[in-house]
């Protein structure tokens, strides 16, 4: 608690995982929080905040994004303080935070209770894998700016390895996982926490951990130690009661100290029972420099501390056998040690003397206790008399916070109606209720309203604002966004090839011939003006036509997945319940819809949805090469089309070149492009080539297919000189990457990271991004990029012709790109397509006219399938007269090999036409069994 004992710790630095590790899970539990330690907490579990605690907005958007679905933050509800100032960033936390609803007050002669215990449970991971390492911090602080003395308690484990047991972990992990609603995605950790051996100094022992809530059976305060010497109670709150539990403890030798506040000792001192008079010593922090706020209320907001001097609640009694440190969130209150939701510890401590932890402990808190001063009862003034306004405002607090059971719901303009379902407002007249984004302005509330109204904010706000990906949002109030990415199993089953004729317009009518057909097996008319004033939206029909031809149930099932995985894998609570509301609002209108006679216009704006939606072209092309129940693949194509598809086209971007940068028109902008574009081909062409590879089974390249599709750009910093780095937006080119990349001292070594070339290489071997890969020369040499590429850009030359052929063939490998140009031109041209896959049968094609004896074609070289060079460098510049010689000098070196390209080969020839044919022979490799001594000659 001194500099010489007990060195003081940030509590970011708890939380910040060890160099080469990274953060898996966490949970922290507090009374109150201010936004802006949550944002510095964030920063921490990601390492991408500063020394001094501090980080860049765009290194908490990257954090935000990185823990995401594996932090949680625990609160009271109603005891998040306003932000002094922060901006949309603040406005993601709620994403983080999860309220305990309990009432704080005394209503309906309920006893007021509080979520109050202060912890971070931590579990981290090994950046290159293996075992995971636990971390636990216990103390009684709050996640605010309040920097008053605490105590705190931090101990690691690993489940391998020396260490001690700590008894009632496994039951923390669980209560406090429940509290947060993440019992499900902490349970298979459970097994874990159970086995972890803890690293705690030698001469201490940690008896017990436990979180105690409301109602449990036996609660009560520690169990008095025998053979008392001496006692030490500190707590900034006080009841008679608790008080004068301890001071019973011991007997007339057993010396017993009490350390609070000034106004604490004041209100207990005027107590008929007195409770005071059981401890020999009263202490008190010294006074702060400047007058603290007023509370006389238990558990007010406990940032009101800041400046007190003490926020440490702890119990230590030397006895027979040692020492005992029971600490925690506990005040030495019956509301703290039998109804409010607390964190204690109990530590077992050597006899002084023996170790060097416990020495140092207890001559800390030797150190701590003589830095206070004694109180004498008969100096301390009255009591102050409560402050009814205060007193007021916190009553009606705590009744706004139990009463207010807030929804959100954003409105068609923008903007968010606030929803509770009882009237929140204190019933105090003279009180006035407002409420306000966390960021905004306030409206008032009405008396006796269940809703109020909140306007639209310019520019959006909250999430979707700040990472610009609310242009496809999971929302009911679309349901044209779930059926642009619905892989719909009835309009999967529509197929574009079966147009007898080429052209859009053969393929529109096939398409709607093909969804008659099917309408009347199931007993649909379709008739030319329909029975309704006005068209069925194309969303509603299809949500109908999939209830009543049997497919939703299926579908519905799949989908049900998908908002598992949002849930489980990135916490994405509310992008979980938005997906089910609207498959909510979809069932709904397929059961309410009779679709028993349909409109021709109705049933042409649904065969051209499953012309255009990328949803059902993505599930068609699998279709075409995973032939798989569907039950199966259903699930895994959903997946890949909402989180994936769909991330990969929510783009402002994408939204301004395909000209739908309003949101309203973006979703017809994509099917336009889809339908312009061929997605379908492309989609076809990329699983044929992955089938032709046989890494991996479908689910697995399906998985990958859909981690690409979620890259997104890095943070770019440049360094200038030791010290000194500034960071740069960039538009035409940046960093792919979702992994942090430390900077370089100054006086250090480089100790960059490896940032996830694995994953930036495969992305950019699908058709979709990063759409310019720049590498060194690390990347001429065993690495892969023909896939989706048939150019290479040198920005320098390599020193000879066996480095050029090593970089360019790079892009010119087996049924490379520049292959598949060649194939689809030359034999896809006017062809009519039958019901496989398009792709197949170009190969099938290829392989039959264009084979070659010695395997070469058609999947190494083809007629007409080339590369495209680049050289950058300016007109008249030595490079380009570099590049002409060392084209020639590889041309040569192919024809060593006996592997000679032929558009090379013949240039050469062409250049060298006027020299002897006995030269030429030079160039050719002469095959014969034996050697002609003529030619020798």
């Amino acid at each position: 608690m001194t500099k010489a004992h007990l060195p003081g710790q940030s509590i970011l630095d708890v939380l910040r995982p060890p160099v080469g590790w990274k953060t898996d899970r966490a949970l922290l539990s507090s009374y109150s929080a201010d936004p802006a330690v949550i944002a510095a907490a964030l920063l921490a579990l990601a390492a991408r905040d500063d020394d001094g605690g501090s980080g860049t907005r765009a290194g908490l958007a990257r954090a935000l994004l990185e823990l995401r679905g594996r932090v949680a933050f625990i609160l009271q509800r109603g005891r998040i303080a306003a932000p002094r100032r922060g901006g949309l960033v603040l406005g993601m936390l709620d994403r983080f935070v999860r309220e305990v609803p309990w009432n704080e007050g005394r209503e309906d002669d309920e006893q007021g209770r509080s979520w109050h215990p202060k912890l971070a449970m931590l579990r981290y991971v090994p950046e290159t894998g293996g075992n995971a390492r636990w971390r636990l911090w216990l103390g009684s602080r709050n996640l605010t700016r309040d920097t008053s003395w605490d105590v705190g308690l931090t101990v690691e484990g690993q489940a391998e390895g020396a260490g001690q047991l700590l008894p009632g972990f496994p039951e923390l992990v669980e209560r406090l996982a429940s509290a947060a609603g993440e019992s499900q995605e902490w349970a298979r950790h459970l097994p874990e926490a159970a086995a972890l051996r803890w690293e705690v100094p030698r001469g201490l022992r940690l008896e017990r951990v436990a979180l105690h809530l409301p109602g449990d059976e036996g609660r009560s305060y520690p169990q008095e130690p025998a053979g008392l010497s001496e006692l030490f109670a500190v707590s900034p709150f006080l009841d008679g009661t608790t008080v004068n539990h301890f001071g019973g403890w011991g007997d007339g030798r057993s010396r017993k100290i009490l350390l609070s506040t000034h106004d604490e000792f004041a209100r207990l001192a005027g107590q008929q029972a007195q409770p005071l008079a059981r401890f020999a010593d009263l202490l008190a922090l010294p006074a702060a420099t400047f007058e603290p706020e007023q509370s006389n209320a238990e558990e007010t907001v406990e940032e009101n501390m800041e400046g007190r001097g003490l926020h440490a609640k702890f119990v230590w009694a030397e006895h027979a056998v040692g020492a005992t440190l029971w600490l925690g969130s506990a005040n030495l209150t019956r509301r703290g040690w039998t109804r409010n939701a607390e964190v204690v510890a109990e530590v077992a401590v050597e006899r002084r003397g023996s170790a060097r932890a416990a020495v140092s402990l207890i001559e800390g808190i030797r150190a701590f206790r003589d830095q206070c001063v004694t109180i004498r009862l008969a100096d301390l003034p009255a009591a102050a008399e409560p402050d009814e306004v205060m007193e007021r405002l916190e009553a009606a607090r705590r009744t706004i916070a139990a009463h207010l059971d807030a929804r959100q719901h954003v409105q068609a303009d923008g903007g968010t109606l606030v929803v509770s379902p009882r009237p929140p407002h204190p019933g105090d007249s003279d009180i006035r209720l407002s409420v306000a984004r966390l960021t905004g302005a306030a409206v008032t509330w009405a008396v006796d309203a269940t809703s109020a109204r909140l306007p639209p904010v310019r520019g959006g706000s909250g999430w979707e604002a700040s990472t610009e990906r609310s242009l496809l949002p999971a929302d009911p109030a679309r349901p044209n966004v779930f059926a642009l990415f619905h892989p719909s199993p009835l309009l999967t089953g529509l197929d574009p090839l079966q147009a007898r004729r080429p052209g859009e317009l053969a393929i529109r009518q096939s398409m709607m011939a093909q969804l008659s057909a099917v309408l009347s097996r199931h007993g649909i008319s379709v008739v030319a003006r329909g029975p309704r004033a006005r068209p069925l939206p194309p969303w509603q029909t299809l949500a109908a036509l999939e209830t009543r031809t049997g497919h939703w149930q299926a579908s519905r099932a799949a989908w049900q997945q998908v908002v598992g995985e949002l849930r489980a894998e990135r916490g994405d609570v509310t992008a979980g319940q938005r997906l089910e509301q609207t498959l909510d609002r979809w069932g709904e209108a397929g059961t309410e819809t009779d679709v028993s006679v349909l409109d021709e216009e109705e049933v042409r704006a649904v065969a051209q949805l499953a012309l255009e939606a990328p949803g059902v072209v993505l599930a068609r092309a699998v279709a075409r090469h995973w032939s798989e129940e569907r039950t199966t693949s259903l699930p895994l194509v959903a997946s890949l089309s909402w989180r994936g598809l769909r991330t990969y086209l929510d783009n402002p971007w994408f939204a301004s070149t395909l000209g739908g940068s309003r949101g309203e028109h973006y979703p017809d902008a994509i099917r336009i492009a889809v339908r312009q574009g061929n997605l379908e081909a492309v989609l076809d062409e990329h699983f044929w080539y992955l089938a032709q590879t046989g890494v991996g089974t479908w689910p697995e390249r399906l998985a990958a297919f859909a981690s690409a599709l979620r890259l997104r750009t890095g943070n770019t910093t440049l360094h200038e000189a030791p010290g000194q780095s500034f960071r740069l937006r960039c538009h035409a080119a940046a960093a792919l990457t979702e992994t942090r990349q430390a900077a370089r001292t100054a006086g250090s070594d480089e100790t960059e990271q490896q940032i996830r070339p694995e994953e930036v290489r495969h992305a950019f071997n699908t058709p979709f991004w990063p759409h310019v890969l720049a590498t060194t020369s690390i990347g001429q040499e065993g690495l892969d990029f023909h896939p989706w590429c048939r150019a290479v850009a040198h920005w320098d030359l390599p020193p000879g012709p066996v480095a050029l052929e090593q970089r360019e063939g790079r892009v010119s490998r087996h049924a490379g790109l520049a292959v598949r140009r060649a194939i689809g031109a030359q034999l896809g041209k006017g062809r009519r397509w039958g019901s496989d896959s398009p792709w197949v049968t170009l190969a099938r094609l290829a392989e039959t006219e264009w084979a070659d004896q010695m395997g070469l074609s058609p999947w190494w070289i083809a007629p007409g399938a080339s590369i495209q060079r680049l050289l950058l460098s300016l007109p008249g510049s030595e490079l380009e007269e570099r590049m002409l010689g060392l084209s020639k000098e590889r041309a040569l070196y192919r024809v060593a090999l006996g592997m000679p390209d032929q558009g090379d080969l013949v240039s050469l020839i062409l250049d060298r036409q006027a020299a002897p044919s006995a030269g030429l022979g030079e160039l050719c490799i002469d095959l014969a069994a034996f050697a002609d001594p003529a030619s020798a000659a």
